[in-house]
């Protein structure tokens, strides 16, 4: 399996909010709302731990 570099993913958490892509009410990314988008968007699970270590 390749390795993606992550960049243009890096924007989404960069640029805009978690109000802004449906997620959430709240405008402040925390590691349990990138884990959740990351889920939704890639169906890939990671801890909190390894959100942080993203």
């Amino acid at each position: 399996m390749g390795h993606s570099p992550g960049a243009p993913h890096v924007q989404v958490v960069t640029y805009q909010t978690p109000n802004d892509l449906g997620i959430s009410t709240t405008y402040n990314w925390t590691l349990s709302l990138v884990s959740k988008y990351i889920e939704q968007e890639w169906g890939e699970r990671y801890t909190l731990r390894g959100v942080s270590r993203l």
